[in-house]
């Protein structure tokens, strides 16, 4: 684009112009002063470049390129009239969606307090947990560990912080014994490796992994997950601050899994809309990928890739044969000895399970024994205060995660408390907010709002498609900028970007707060669904080609033909013939 300083340049340089130039110079004018209200020729400059043109065929162009100019600045002012009017219908569906929002955070509130509940329903929901405490010590006391699995759960930490030992060793009942048979593992080779092999392609049929590699899916979004992986992200998607790479990169998934959940909710599970969404923002990571076991592995990354993951999936240890038992004594023999005298040494009841059994893969007891030997996380009878088994397992299962988390208030007014649920402890407020916008006049005003939108987009990409036009037919190639001039656009994406995470996260927040009740929140979804997401780059005019429209700007601006800026954006809108180049 042309400064005053340019065009001043050219007019005194030029003692005839060109249409093209003359375009160069008006357009010039109409960008700057579109953007900054000030212009870069004078009305009279302007008059004086129209009357001096090289020749009659120059002169044409010049007077159609001036009509453009004029009618290009009406043109302009529609946009902007239209933009004000989108921006407004926005707004307008963004504040209707708040309200019911403030509705969704009163009830999550609600949701992180104390359940109120009477007596008699007290009395009622500790008696099915009295019920459930009898069932659950039942099946505890059906649990069994055999020697191998007793070890794993209890030196596990021990053994992949073996480096670290001298440091934490008043932390771990291990003795020095046990600590040099591991670190000796570092350097020892697997003796049977056909065994080992085939025990590795049992449990990992892609290879084996580092399991501080191997995340799930919920790790990729919500961690914890090793700096490598947080590193990859912040360089992938160019966050600076690697320390928050990891939430940012989450937020991005959990908004594509909003978006799935909101238009294919009959379909999908969460996990499966966090596959998706992992699909479409994958992370380069090389580092956790499958390999194939090598032939050299030592006993220690045999122990710790294989063998303790292994132990960590479920099911490993039904595959009790002789030859794995064999397998296990031949090569962590001296580990499974040393460590067993250590918890013997711990806890000396245990002597009599241990001398019991003689393979790694025998049991050495059920729950009961192994409490009854002095080891209290065995403990077969849960207590009434463990986050775990407490009392909140006896409520019904729509409120039992909000009593596990915030507990709960016993009123002895039944009435009162009565009346306070009606209010508080059901979804129904969320519901009858929401179902103000079945109202004749809600329905109205959100027509009005949605079509005022699409007219706007209708409008906006015809006149970029008249840019297009524009450029191609006067040969100005900065013409693209005139796309950038109106400050509608940017500030209705911004708004539109908003409006829409609105509605996935009230989405996503009728999910939880009513994961309870399908039905209600069926219920909820479907009110929710009379606000549609909005996409600015759906394309709705027809395409026009560079040259369909080059011939329509041609017609239009010869002298003596009818034009105002309507019928330029409307016949833009509409579509022309798309026959010709791009």
């Amino acid at each position: 684009m042309y400064t005053r300083a340019e065009v001043e340049r050219q007019i005194k340089t030029k003692k005839s112009w060109t249409g093209k130039q003359v375009a160069k110079v008006l357009l010039s004018n109409f960008f700057v002063s579109a953007r900054t209200g000030k212009n870069i020729i004078t009305n009279e400059e302007i008059t004086y470049i129209q009357s001096h043109p090289r020749n009659s065929v120059e002169a044409k162009k010049i007077y159609s390129f001036s009509q453009l100019y004029i009618s290009l600045m009406d043109v302009y002012n529609i946009i902007e009239s239209y933009a004000a009017q989108a921006n407004s219908s926005v707004a307008l569906l963004s504040n209707s969606l708040k309200v019911h929002f403030r509705m969704l955070q009163f009830r999550e509130h609600q949701l992180s307090t104390p359940l109120m509940i009477t007596e008699a329903q007290e009395k009622e929901y500790l008696k099915n947990y009295q019920e459930y405490l009898e069932g659950r010590v039942r099946r505890n006391f059906t649990k069994t560990e055999t020697w191998l699995s007793f070890l794993m759960k209890r030196d596990t930490n021990f053994i992949e912080n073996i480096d670290l030992i001298p440091k934490f060793s008043d932390i771990y009942p291990h003795s020095e014994k046990t600590a040099m048979i591991i670190s000796q593992y570092k350097v020892s080779k697997i003796n049977d490796i056909d065994f080992a092999k085939k025990l590795s392609e049992r449990l990992f049929a892609k290879g084996i992994m580092d399991p501080n590699m191997a995340m799930t899916n919920y790790q990729r979004v919500f961690g914890p997950a090793p700096l490598q992986y947080t590193a990859a992200i912040a360089k992938q998607y160019r966050y600076h601050n690697k320390e928050k790479a990891l939430y940012h990169y989450g937020q991005k998934v959990l908004k594509e899994i909003y978006k799935l959940l909101y238009y294919h909710q009959k379909h999908f599970s969460f996990d499966e809309a966090l596959k998706k969404a992992l699909a479409k923002y994958p992370v380069n990571f090389p580092e956790g990928t499958p390999q194939p076991m090598p032939n050299d592995i030592t006993k220690y990354d045999f122990l710790t890739k294989v063998i303790i993951p292994g132990y960590i999936k479920e099911g490993l240890w039904n595959w009790q044969t002789q030859e794995l038992s064999d397998f296990l004594m031949d090569e962590y023999g001296e580990y499974l000895n040393s460590a067993k005298q250590d918890a013997i040494a711990e806890h000396p009841k245990l002597k009599a399970l241990f001398d019991a059994a003689k393979k790694p893969l025998d049991n050495l007891g059920n729950w009961g024994m192994l409490y009854n030997s002095g080891i209290e996380e065995y403990n077969p009878k849960p207590s009434e205060n463990s986050y775990e088994y407490g009392k909140w397992r006896g409520f019904p299962n729509d409120v039992k995660s909000r009593v596990r988390d915030y507990g709960y208030s016993v009123y002895h007014d039944a009435g009162a408390i009565n009346n306070f649920k009606i209010f508080a402890e059901s979804n129904d407020p969320v519901l009858n907010d929401l179902a103000q916008v079945k109202t004749n006049k809600a329905k109205r005003h959100r027509k009005q709002a949605y079509d005022q939108i699409r007219q706007y987009l209708i409008i906006y990409q015809a006149y970029v498609a008249l840019i297009r036009g524009i450029k191609a037919w006067t040969g100005f190639k900065d013409a693209d900028q005139l796309v950038h001039i109106s400050n509608g656009y940017p500030t209705f994406l911004r708004e539109t970007r908003e409006y829409n995470d609105l509605i996935y996260s009230e989405f996503a927040g009728l999910r939880d707060v009513m994961k309870g009740d399908v039905k209600k929140r069926q219920k909820a979804i479907e009110l929710l669904d009379v606000y549609i997401p909005l996409d600015p780059e759906e394309k709705i005019i027809p395409h026009s080609t560079n040259k369909a429209l080059t011939e329509f700007l041609e017609e239009t601006f010869q002298p003596g033909n009818p034009r105002n800026a309507s019928m330029i954006i409307n016949s833009v809108a509409n579509g022309l013939k798309a026959g010709g180049d791009d």
